[in-house]
């Protein structure tokens, strides 16, 4: 799939926290929030091995 799990460090509301981010193998970050996350889920769990 080309997609990596990786840890990204953030400031937010003036602290700094760790969130898992998904990027490719170009380093962009993926879209992971609303119906964009939800409808790349359902394309993977319906062609698997992809």
């Amino acid at each position: 799939m080309g997609v990596e799990l990786g840890i990204w460090q953030v400031r937010y509301q003036n602290i700094e926290l760790p969130w898992l981010r998904w990027w490719n193998n170009q380093g962009d970050f993926l879209k992971t929030d609303g119906r964009g996350a939800i409808a790349a889920n359902r394309s993977a769990i319906a062609t698997p091995g992809r």
